[in-house]
C-alpha cells in the first residue's frame, strides 16, 4: 500500500474517532454531517442526516454554529428544508452575537415563482418538549419588495424599486400596502390589494429598467390611490407556510428572528402547552413587509400558551390569530349519540375523549356535554364528519344546526406579555380563545382592531370569555374595521349569517349575538391619536375602567351589552405623535 493510500486510511479514521465521540454524547453538531455556515454551501442533506441521527441515537440537542446555512430548494412546493417528527426532548440551538441577537441564519434560496404554495424551511410534527433557539429564517430571493411611486398617469403608476429589494419578472401586486415617505408608516388607508384579487393582467408588475430598479403597473385602480412619492409594498403571493409546529407539546421557542416570509411566517397548531420568549418578525433595510400573512398563527392549541417580548412589525395579516374552530350538529343519533360537522374553515383537529362541547342553544344559555368516544371521518363534500357518544343524555334543547363550542380546541390560559405590534396591516391580534390576558403591550399603527370574538361567519372559536386587556398602550390604530367593528380594541361575535369581511357585500347584522361572550375586562390602558378606543357590543359582563384616552375622537362605542361597567376613565387632548398619520372614515 502507497504511503499516501495509508495516509489517507490514518486521516478517515481520526476523523471517524473525532464524530464518534462527539456524536455518542447527548450533543450533536450539524458541522459533524456536513453542514458549512457559509452562505453558498446546500446544507439539507446535512440537516436532514443530523436529524436521522438524533432520532436514532437519543440526542437531545442539535448545535447550530454562528453563520448562514443555506437550503437550495429549487421547486418552493416541493421541498421542505428541515424535517423533524416523533423526536421528544430534541432541541435545536444556533449561536448569538454579542448583543444577545441570534448569530445563526437558516436562508431557503429557490427558483422563483409568482405565488407558490411553499413548504415550510422547517417543519416539527409529533415531537413533545421540542426547543427553537437562537435562529434567523429568511429568503433569497426575499418574497416581497418595495417601491417609491414616481409618476402617476391615469392608466398606471411608475414605480423604482427600493435599494435592497428584488424586482422579478412575473410577479403580481398581491397584498400590496401604502407607506408615508417621511415617517415610514403605514398610511391609514385600506390596502392597495389582498390576495386573489391580484392575480389579474392589471396587477402584474412590468419591468422597464432593470438595473436601475423600475418597473410599471398598468393599473387604474391603483394610479388613483396613490400620488407621486408614495411608498408601496407588495408580496410575490399569499400562501405558504415557513415554520409549523404540529402536535409538539411543550413547545418553546426563544429569541428567533423571521427577516422574510413566504405565506405564514410561524404555525403553532394542536399543541398543548407553548412558550416563547423574544420572537421577532421584522422587514431589514428598505423592506417594509416581511410577508403576505401573519406573523404566528395559533390553531387548536391547548394548555398554558405564554408570549413574552415578541414584536411583530410589517406583516399582512395579524399579529397572532388564535383559535380553534366550531362544529355544528348535523344528526343526532339516540340518546347519547350524534354526528358533528365541522362548521367553517380550516383543517380537521383530533377530538378527544373526555373533551367538553358547548352547545350554544340561546344567546345566554349554553349546554356543556363530556365526549365518551368520538370516529372520525370525510364526508363526500371532503368536509369532517364526527359521530361522537356523550356520557350524558342529549338534552331535548340540543337540535341539528345548533354551533357548539370545541373547548378541546382552545387554550386554558393565554398570556401575551411585554409585546410589540407595528404597521400590521391586518389585525395586532385576533383572540376567539377564554382565559386570556394582554398586559404591558404596544399596539402602534395597526390597521385593523386588537380583535376579541369569535368568527361564527368564518367557522373560528371558541366565542370568547375571560379576557383581560391591562395597561397596554394603543396609538393611531384601527382606522379600517373588522367583523363590523372599528377602533383599537373592538369586541364582537360577528353573526353566522355574515359574509366575510373582504367580500364588498359584507353587511353587519344587528340584533342579540348569537352567543354573548362573558367577563371581558379592559383596565389601565392608554389609547392615543385614534377615533375610536373601545367598540363593544355582545359582552355579557363588560368592564371597562382606568383608562386613559388621548386625542381619542370617540373613547368606547358600545351597545348591545349587558351589565356594562364603564368608570375612572380619563379623557385629554395632546399633541399628537409622529405615528399618527390618520386619514379620516366613517365607521
Amino acid at each position: 500500500m502507497g504511503i499516501i493510500a495509508v495516509l489517507r486510511k490514518l486521516s478517515a479514521a481520526a476523523s471517524c474517532l473525532a464524530f464518534c465521540a462527539c456524536a455518542f454524547g447527548t450533543s450533536l453538531r450539524v458541522a459533524d454531517f456536513g453542514a458549512v455556515p457559509d452562505g453558498k454551501t446546500c446544507s439539507l442533506k446535512a440537516f436532514s442526516e443530523a436529524v436521522k441521527y438524533a432520532r436514532k441515537n437519543g440526542v437531545k440537542e442539535i448545535l447550530l454554529d454562528a453563520g448562514t446555512y443555506v437550503f437550495k430548494v429549487g421547486n418552493l412546493e416541493k421541498k421542505t428544508c428541515i424535517s423533524i417528527r416523533d423526536i421528544d426532548g430534541l432541541s435545536l440551538i444556533g449561536q448569538t452575537d454579542k448583543n444577545g441577537n441570534p448569530a445563526t441564519v437558516l436562508l431557503r434560496e429557490y427558483d422563483f415563482s409568482d405565488n407558490a404554495s411553499a413548504k415550510p424551511i422547517l417543519w416539527v410534527h409529533s415531537s413533545k418538549n421540542f426547543t427553537l433557539k437562537n435562529v434567523v429564517f429568511d429568503n433569497f430571493p426575499r418574497y416581497s419588495s418595495a417601491a417609491e411611486v414616481v409618476e402617476v398617469d391615469e392608466s398606471g403608476v411608475s414605480l423604482k424599486v427600493l435599494e435592497g429589494n428584488p424586482l422579478l419578472a412575473g410577479t403580481h401586486f398581491y397584498c400590496a400596502n401604502l407607506w408615508d415617505p417621511n415617517t415610514r408608516m403605514l398610511k391609514h388607508v385600506e390596502s392597495l390589494t389582498y390576495g386573489g384579487d391580484a392575480k389579474t393582467a392589471e396587477f402584474e408588475v412590468k419591468i422597464l429598467d432593470a438595473k436601475k430598479g423600475l418597473a410599471r403597473l398598468d393599473s387604474p385602480k391603483i394610479a388613483q390611490r396613490v400620488k407621486v412619492g408614495d411608498l408601496v409594498s407588495w408580496c410575490f403571493g399569499y400562501n405558504g407556510m415557513q415554520v409549523s409546529f404540529e402536535k409538539c407539546d411543550n413547545l418553546y421557542v426563544e429569541n428567533v428572528h423571521t427577516l422574510n416570509a413566504v405565506g405564514f411566517c410561524m404555525n403553532t397548531s394542536e399543541s398543548e402547552n407553548v412558550r416563547s420568549k423574544g420572537v421577532k418578525f421584522t422587514a431589514p433595510d428598505n423592506q417594509l413587509m416581511v410577508c403576505s400573512r401573519d406573523a404566528w398563527k395559533s390553531y387548536a392549541n391547548t394548555g398554558e400558551v405564554v408570549m413574552e417580548d415578541m414584536f411583530i412589525e410589517g406583516v399582512r395579516w395579524d399579529g397572532q390569530n388564535a383559535h380553534g374552530t366550531f362544529l355544528k350538529v348535523a344528526e343526532i343519533s339516540g340518546e347519547y349519540g350524534m354526528v358533528l360537522l365541522k362548521y367553517k374553515g380550516g383543517w380537521p383537529s383530533e377530538l378527544k375523549a373526555s373533551s367538553k362541547i358547548g352547545f350554544m342553544i340561546q344567546p345566554s344559555k349554553e349546554i356543556v356535554l363530556t365526549v365518551e368516544s368520538v370516529e372520525m371521518f370525510m364526508d363526500s363534500k371532503r368536509r369532517p364528519n364526527y359521530i361522537v357518544k356523550f356520557r350524558e343524555k342529549i338534552p331535548p334543547e340540543i337540535g341539528k344546526g345548533v354551533i357548539c363550542n370545541v373547548y378541546a380546541w382552545t387554550f386554558g390560559s393565554y398570556r401575551v406579555s411585554n409585546c410589540t405590534f407595528k404597521n400590521i396591516a391586518g389585525s395586532p391580534g385576533i383572540l376567539r380563545n377564554a382565559n386570556a390576558i394582554y398586559e404591558g403591550c404596544r399596539f402602534i399603527n395597526v390597521m385593523y382592531p386588537l380583535l376579541v370574538g369569535g368568527a361564527l361567519n368564518e367557522g373560528e372559536g371558541i366565542v370568547p370569555r375571560d379576557v383581560e386587556i391591562r395597561n397596554c398602550e394603543f396609538v393611531s390604530s384601527g382606522w379600517i374595521f373588522r367583523q363590523g367593528a372599528y377602533g383599537c380594541v373592538a369586541l364582537r361575535s360577528s353573526k353566522p349569517q355574515e359574509k366575510y369581511d373582504y367580500d364588498k357585500n359584507y353587511r353587519k347584522l344587528s340584533g342579540e349575538p348569537y352567543f354573548y361572550m362573558r367577563n371581558i375586562k379592559i383596565t389601565g390602558n392608554t389609547f392615543k391619536d385614534s377615533k375610536i378606543g373601545i367598540s363593544s357590543e355582545g359582552v355579557d359582563r363588560l368592564e371597562i375602567t382606568g383608562n386613559t384616552f388621548i386625542n381619542v375622537e370617540t373613547p368606547v362605542l358600545q351597545s348591545g351589552n349587558k351589565n356594562v361597567l364603564i368608570s375612572g376613565n380619563a379623557i385629554r387632548q395632546e399633541a399628537r405623535g409622529e405615528a399618527s398619520t390618520a386619514a379620516p372614515y366613517a365607521p
